[in-house]
Protein backbone atom coordinates (compact mmCIF):
# COMPACT_ATOMS: atom_id res chain seq x y z
CA UNK A 1 0.00 0.00 0.00
CA UNK A 2 1.44 3.68 -1.14
CA UNK A 3 0.88 6.66 0.75
CA UNK A 4 0.65 9.75 -1.06
CA UNK A 5 1.61 12.24 1.93
CA UNK A 6 -0.29 15.02 -0.04
CA UNK A 7 -3.03 12.99 -0.30
CA UNK A 8 -3.22 12.72 3.44
CA UNK A 9 -2.22 16.47 3.97
CA UNK A 10 -5.26 18.02 1.77
CA UNK A 11 -8.10 15.76 3.24
CA UNK A 12 -6.73 16.48 6.67
CA UNK A 13 -5.69 19.95 7.02
CA UNK A 14 -7.99 23.21 7.29
CA UNK A 15 -5.09 25.05 5.73
CA UNK A 16 -3.60 22.75 3.25
CA UNK A 17 -2.49 25.03 0.52
CA UNK A 18 0.14 26.29 3.74
CA UNK A 19 0.72 22.23 5.01
CA UNK A 20 1.68 20.86 1.53
CA UNK A 21 4.65 23.48 2.00
CA UNK A 22 5.33 23.56 5.40
CA UNK A 23 5.65 19.64 5.75
CA UNK A 24 8.35 18.87 3.29
CA UNK A 25 10.37 21.74 4.81
CA UNK A 26 9.77 21.11 8.17
CA UNK A 27 11.43 17.31 6.64
CA UNK A 28 14.09 19.00 4.54
CA UNK A 29 15.09 20.37 7.38
CA UNK A 30 15.93 17.46 10.31
CA UNK A 31 17.72 15.78 7.00
CA UNK A 32 20.12 18.65 7.14
CA UNK A 33 20.09 18.77 11.14
CA UNK A 34 21.40 15.19 11.85
CA UNK A 35 24.43 15.49 10.30
CA UNK A 36 25.28 18.74 10.11
CA UNK A 37 25.65 20.01 13.81
CA UNK A 38 27.66 16.93 15.15
CA UNK A 39 29.60 17.05 11.74
CA UNK A 40 30.34 20.46 12.48
CA UNK A 41 30.71 19.91 15.65
CA UNK A 42 33.44 17.27 15.01
CA UNK A 43 35.38 19.38 12.53
CA UNK A 44 35.83 21.75 15.59
CA UNK A 45 37.15 19.35 17.68
CA UNK A 46 39.59 18.39 14.88
CA UNK A 47 40.67 21.74 13.84
CA UNK A 48 41.28 22.76 17.27
CA UNK A 49 43.75 20.32 18.35
CA UNK A 50 46.59 21.75 19.49
CA UNK A 51 49.23 19.73 17.28
CA UNK A 52 46.49 22.21 14.11
CA UNK A 53 46.90 25.70 15.95
CA UNK A 54 47.89 27.56 12.34
CA UNK A 55 46.19 30.60 10.57
CA UNK A 56 43.98 28.07 8.54
CA UNK A 57 43.09 25.83 11.26
CA UNK A 58 41.75 28.18 13.31
CA UNK A 59 39.89 29.71 10.35
CA UNK A 60 38.07 26.20 9.47
CA UNK A 61 37.59 25.28 13.15
CA UNK A 62 35.71 29.12 13.11
CA UNK A 63 33.70 28.33 9.90
CA UNK A 64 32.12 24.90 11.93
CA UNK A 65 31.50 26.78 14.76
CA UNK A 66 29.63 29.24 12.67
CA UNK A 67 27.83 26.82 10.51
CA UNK A 68 26.32 25.23 13.72
CA UNK A 69 25.10 28.31 15.05
CA UNK A 70 23.68 29.76 11.79
CA UNK A 71 21.64 25.47 11.95
CA UNK A 72 20.18 26.41 15.39
CA UNK A 73 19.23 29.92 14.75
CA UNK A 74 17.21 28.90 11.34
CA UNK A 75 16.26 25.72 12.97
CA UNK A 76 14.47 27.53 16.13
CA UNK A 77 12.87 30.73 13.88
CA UNK A 78 11.85 28.41 11.53
CA UNK A 79 9.98 26.07 14.69
CA UNK A 80 8.39 29.41 15.82
CA UNK A 81 7.08 30.29 12.72
CA UNK A 82 5.45 27.04 11.86
CA UNK A 83 4.07 27.12 15.17
CA UNK A 84 1.98 29.75 14.80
Amino acid sequence: MEIHFYEYVEENSDNAERDRHVVPYRVYQYVRLTPGIPGNILSAIVWLRPHKKNSSAVYLAALAINDTAFLLCEFSVHEIRFES
